[in-house]
């Protein structure tokens, strides 16, 4: 029984010893990711490489953690990773498109260019999203591939149904979803940006034409805040797809891989389309991007993730493996592919109700890079401001006073 032990010990010690050796010769990856779809590309890398190996390691929030930490990893994937604070922990990837491993052409050129810095590629962009309005098939009288704010009005309008106190019916309200609020500031190009001081500037105008535009849309629309918000506070309680097959709104906002992940049955008598304005689709700022910190100990075998993940045939495969697995999950790692072929060849396939409705590349309107606390500061601060605005309860006269207000409250990172 000792020797057993002793030889079971001496198993143990030298897989240990060729576990650092693995390590020590940078062919272990570490990944630092909050999406959950990673866990399974990396066991499909891990079954067809046999020199190189990711171990994931979950983080919150890659965006902070890639900021305020000593120890970074091989390879981070995360939303929000385009500020300049973050951008600079990377090191450039320019050489992945050398000897034909990688083609510029493949991707998105806008997509790429946000991930630059100093016209030096730092950061591979892996999946975007869109936003939608979803409706009952067959609802709009019109064939249409985008719905502008005036088709909206339109179509919201025909199908308002009222007796003499109150509505029976609503086409659609910008109360009901504080996200359309902001994508609203959007199609009235605000510009929400980031300056190279770290600072949010936005185009003063564009905010102004936003709040008149809800102020507009209440009065002309829904007969005002009151007639709005009495039949929200009435029927909004239910999800927006069953609203919309019971006959009770016709419009609902929401985005394409939360569309997506609606159950089959549920969807099956809901359509959408693109919302635009002048015929530019707001891409959403939450874009996933992949970058090797400069610090990493494993940039070979982390530019050899890369390089395999962003082939064609790979993500080809992924899709195949996500569909015969059944994961609820929308494209590639939930959101349309950085690859335009993806988009416009693959998606389809596997998500029939994007048939006929891939837009084109020269329909997307890119965000600005942001500020680091970017998404806190739209979620506390620019959402409820703008509930407040249509509303008529906006606690401040002047967005720069809300921002500054939070910032003075919230605790330093």
């Amino acid at each position: 029984m000792k020797k057993y032990l002793l030889f079971l010990l001496l198993i143990l010690f030298v897989l240990f010893l060729f576990s650092g050796c693995l390590n020590s010769d940078g062919q272990t990856i570490i990944l630092w990711t909050d999406q959950p779809e990673m866990a399974a590309y990396i066991e499909q890398f891990n079954a067809e490489n046999q020199d190189f190996r990711i171990e994931l390691e979950f983080s919150e929030s890659p965006k902070q953690a890639v900021t305020n930490s000593i120890t970074l990893p091989d390879l981070v994937i995360g939303k929000y990773l385009t500020n300049y604070q973050a951008i600079e922990i990377f090191s450039p990837l320019d050489n992945l498109f050398q000897k034909e491993r990688l083609s510029r052409k493949a991707f998105y050129p806008e997509l790429l260019k946000l991930g630059q810095l100093e016209e030096k590629q730092v950061l591979l962009p892996i999946a975007f999203n869109l936003p939608i309005l979803m409706f009952k098939s067959g609802k709009i009288g019109i064939d249409t591939f985008f719905l502008s704010p005036e088709i909206i009005e339109s179509e919201s309008s025909a199908f308002n149904e009222q007796n003499d106190t109150s509505f029976q019916q609503q086409g659609f309200s910008l109360l009901w979803e504080p996200k359309m609020l902001y994508l609203v500031t959007r199609l009235f190009e605000t510009r929400f940006q980031e300056t190279s001081f770290g600072e949010l500037i936005w185009r003063k105008e564009g905010l102004q034409n936003s709040i008149e535009y809800f102020d507009k849309w209440s009065e002309d629309i829904n007969g005002g805040r009151e007639k709005e918000r009495e039949f929200t506070d009435k029927y909004l309680y239910d999800p927006g797809y069953k609203l919309i097959n019971e006959g009770r709104i016709l419009f609902y906002y929401t985005d394409i891989k939360s569309f997506f992940g609606i159950p089959g049955g549920k969807r099956d008598n809901l359509d959408f389309r693109w919302i635009a304005g002048e015929e530019e689709i707001p891409v959403m700022e939450d874009i996933l991007y992949a970058g090797i910190p400069k610090a990493s100990k494993n940039i070979k075998a982390a530019r050899e993730f890369l390089s395999w993940f962003f082939q064609r045939e790979t993500q080809q495969r992924l899709l195949e493996s996500t569909q015969y697995k059944r994961m609820r999950t929308f494209g590639i790692s939930n959101g349309f592919s950085s690859l335009r072929e993806i988009n416009e060849i693959e998606l389809p396939r596997y998500y029939p109700a994007l048939v006929g409705h891939i837009p084109p590349e020269s329909s997307f309107s890119f965000p600005r890079p942001l500020p680091a606390d970017w998404e806190d500061l739209k979620e506390r601060v620019l959402k409820p401001w703008l509930l407040g605005k249509v509303m008529g309860m906006g606690e401040y006269r002047e967005l720069e006073e809300a921002i500054q207000a939070w910032q003075l409250q919230r605790p330093q990172l």
